[in-house]
C-alpha cells in the first residue's frame, strides 16, 4: 500500500472524530453552560406581550366643542386566535354583525377625524405613524402608535397620548392564543381646551380661499387666539382616515403626494414661520420710538413735497408716486392715518436706527412669541451692527429711512404683528398670543406714556375714518359707536420688473370693540335639539391682522383693497353672530 493511499485512510475517520467533539462539546454548551439563559429565552416565546394603545386625549375649542374625534374603525381577523392574523378593513354595521355571532373575529381600532380638516389643519395638526428619525428621537415609543407630527398634535403629544395599558397571552409554537395571563388597562391621554372659534375660523378660511396669506382674529387684552389661519393648506383627514379599499388607498396616496409637490407649500404656516416686510403696519411703532425718546411729539409738523431727497438718492411717497399728489404740512395724527412716507423718513432719523431696533424688539419683534405652535420664526430686526455682520456693509440713512416704514431688511411674521398690536390696543399692555385656554402670564405691562398712546390711537382711528387709507371701513366709523383703530400696510418685496415696480404684499391690522353677547350652545344629537347651553362671554375686544401675499394673478396686492375688505366682513360675522 502506498503512502499515498495511506493518508487517505486516516482523513475520514479524523473527520467524523472532530464532528463528534464538536457536536459533544455544543451539547454540553446548550445543556450545561446555558441551560438557564435558554429557559428564561423558552418562557419569554411563550408569552406574548401586547400594547394597548390608549385613547388620545381631545383638543376642544373655546366652548367647550370637540376639534377632533376618535373614530373607530373595524376589521375583521381571519384567524381570531393567532397573534398574528391577516385582516380585513369593514364597515360598522358588518362589525356589528360579526360581533353577535363572533365577537374575537373583528378588532376595533380608532382614527382621529378632525372637524375643521381644512381651516384647523395648521392649528391642531395631524397624527400619523411612527418612523424612524420619531424612534431616533425617542426609542420607548410603541411601533403600533400613533405620535403628534404637527400643530398642537404634536406640541402637546405628551399630554395627549395618555399612559398604554398591556395584555400578556400565552401561546404556543404555532402562535396561537391559549390564554390571557393579565391585563393593565390603559389610561386616556388629557382633553386640552384651546381658545378657538371653529366656526369664525371655517368662515374665514372661505374668505381666504383662493389667496396665499395669514389671517389671526384674537382678544387683544388677553392675547387668546380665536382664529389662525394659513392659507392655502391641506386636509388633516386625508393623513388619518384609513382607506376602505385599494382604489380608496391609491386616491389617498395620490393626494398626499400631491400635497407635497404643491409649489404653495402647503405645510407652511405662514402666520408664525413667513418672514414678511411689514410696510406701513410698521409705522406705529416708529411713531411710539419716536415719541417716547422726544424725537418727536404730537405738535411736531414735517412738510411732504413728495420726494425726500439726500444726494442722489430720492426716497419717495405712495401718493406722490401712485397719484402724482402731495401732502403738504402733516402731524403725527395726520401722518399716521394718511401713512405718509415722507414723515416716517424722518421721524425715523431724528430717532435714530439702534433706538428704532430697540422699540421694535420691546414689542415683541425679533423673537419668538412663544404661541404654542412648532416651527415659529424669530423674523429679522435689523441696526448697524446686525447689517455689518449679516452682510458685510455699513449702515446708510437710507437704511433708517427704510426701516421706519417698516420696509428694507426688517421681517416680521403675522403672528408678531398680532402681539405688537395689543400694546396699543390695551393701552400700554402687550399680550403675547396663546392657543390655550386658562393658561395665565401672557401679558406684561410695557413703561410707556399713556399720551404718547393716545395721540397714535387717535391716528389709527382716523385710518379707518373718511380721509383715511382703510376705505372699505368708513362707512363703519361713521355708523358705528365704536370704532375701528387700523393701519393699512402694502409692503415692497423682491427685485423691481423692467418699469421699476416691486411685488407687494397686503396688510390691514385693527382692532375694536364690540357689544357681543354670551356665546349659545345649541347640542344636537341624531338630528333632535337635545338642549342649549350658553357657554361663556364672547371677547368684546377683538384684533385682527390679515395679511394678502402677492401672486401671479395679482402680483401687487394693497392693504386697503385686498386686506381692508377681509378685516371688514370678520368683524362684521362676529358682531352678527356673537
Amino acid at each position: 500500500m502506498s503512502a499515498m493511499n495511506s493518508k487517505r485512510m486516516w482523513i475520514m475517520p479524523t473527520l467524523a472524530c472532530v464532528l463528534v467533539c464538536m457536536l459533544a462539546l455544543r451539547m454540553f454548551d446548550l445543556q450545561v453552560v446555558k441551560t438557564a439563559v435558554l429557559k428564561q429565552t423558552a418562557e419569554n416565546n411563550r408569552f406574548f406581550h401586547k400594547v394597548v394603545v390608549a385613547d388620545r386625549g381631545i383638543l376642544f375649542d373655546r366652548f367647550g366643542q370637540s376639534l377632533v374625534f376618535n373614530k373607530p374603525v373595524f376589521y375583521q381577523l381571519q384567524s381570531p386566535n393567532r397573534l398574528y392574523s391577516n385582516r380585513t378593513l369593514v364597515d360598522e354595521s358588518t362589525a356589528l354583525e360579526l360581533m353577535a355571532t363572533a365577537s374575537s373575529s373583528v378588532f376595533t381600532d380608532q382614527y382621529r377625524e378632525y372637524i375643521y380638516p381644512d381651516a384647523l389643519s395648521q392649528v391642531t395638526g395631524y397624527v400619523g405613524p411612527i418612523t424612524k428619525e420619531d424612534l431616533d428621537r425617542d426609542p420607548n415609543l410603541a411601533l403600533n402608535q400613533v405620535i403628534g407630527k404637527v400643530g398642537l398634535e404634536a406640541m402637546f403629544q405628551d399630554e395627549l397620548k395618555g399612559q398604554d395599558g398591556a395584555v400578556v397571552y400565552e401561546t404556543n409554537a404555532k402562535g396561537e392564543i391559549i390564554r390571557t395571563v393579565s391585563e393593565q388597562n390603559s389610561v386616556s391621554g388629557q382633553h386640552i381646551q384651546t381658545t378657538i372659534d371653529g366656526e369664525l375660523t371655517a368662515y374665514i378660511f372661505g374668505l381666504m380661499k383662493g389667496q396665499k396669506g395669514a389671517v389671526l382674529v384674537g382678544d387683544p387684552g388677553t392675547g387668546e387666539v380665536l382664529s389662525l389661519i394659513s392659507s392655502p393648506t391641506f386636509n388633516a383627514n386625508q393623513f388619518t382616515r384609513p382607506p376602505m379599499n385599494e382604489s380608496d388607498d391609491e386616491n389617498k396616496k395620490t393626494q398626499l403626494a400631491s400635497y407635497f409637490q404643491d409649489p404653495n407649500k402647503l405645510f407652511f404656516n405662514r402666520a408664525l414661520a413667513g418672514g414678511y416686510p411689514p410696510g406701513s403696519v410698521f409705522k406705529p411703532v416708529t411713531a411710539l420710538g419716536a415719541l417716547e425718546n422726544g424725537a418727536v411729539d404730537a405738535d411736531t409738523k414735517v412738510d411732504d413735497q413728495g420726494t425726500l431727497k439726500v444726494g442722489e438718492f430720492e426716497y419717495g411717497n405712495w401718493f406722490y408716486r401712485q397719484y402724482g399728489r402731495i401732502e403738504g404740512s402733516i402731524n403725527l395724527v395726520r401722518a399716521l392715518a394718511r401713512s405718509n412716507d415722507i414723515y416716517f423718513y424722518k421721524a425715523a432719523e431724528w430717532l435714530g436706527a439702534n433706538q428704532l431696533a430697540a422699540i421694535a424688539r420691546m414689542v415683541g419683534f425679533g423673537k419668538r412669541t412663544g404661541i404654542e405652535l412648532p416651527a415659529e420664526a424669530s423674523g429679522i430686526v435689523p441696526d448697524p451692527a446686525w447689517k455689518e455682520k449679516a452682510v458685510g456693509e455699513k449702515w446708510y440713512l437710507g437704511d433708517t429711512y427704510h426701516f421706519g416704514i417698516g420696509q428694507g431688511d426688517l421681517l416680521v411674521t403675522p403672528v408678531q404683528v398680532f402681539q405688537s398690536l395689543t400694546l396699543f390696543a390695551n393701552g400700554g399692555k402687550l399680550c403675547a398670543p396663546t392657543l390655550i385656554k386658562g393658561t395665565s402670564g401672557h401679558c406684561q405691562d410695557i413703561s410707556v406714556s399713556q399720551d404718547h398712546l393716545k395721540t397714535i390711537e387717535e391716528g389709527l382711528k382716523e385710518v379707518c375714518t373718511r380721509g383715511g387709507t382703510a376705505f372699505p371701513f368708513f362707512p363703519w366709523n361713521d355708523q358705528e359707536e365704536n370704532k375701528v383703530f387700523c393701519k393699512t400696510g402694502t409692503a415692497e418685496f423682491g427685485a423691481a420688473d423692467n418699469n421699476g415696480h416691486r411685488r407687494t404684499h397686503g396688510w390691514f391690522v385693527g382692532f375694536t370693540h364690540l357689544n357681543t353677547q354670551p356665546r349659545t350652545i345649541r347640542l344636537v344629537k341624531n338630528g333632535r335639539l337635545e338642549k342649549t347651553e350658553v357657554k361663556e362671554q364672547y371677547p368684546q375686544n377683538i384684533l385682527v391682522v390679515v395679511l394678502v401675499e402677492s401672486d401671479e394673478v395679482k402680483p401687487f396686492r394693497e392693504g386697503s383693497a385686498d386686506g381692508g375688505p377681509i378685516a371688514l366682513k370678520i368683524l362684521e360675522w362676529i358682531k352678527d353672530h356673537r
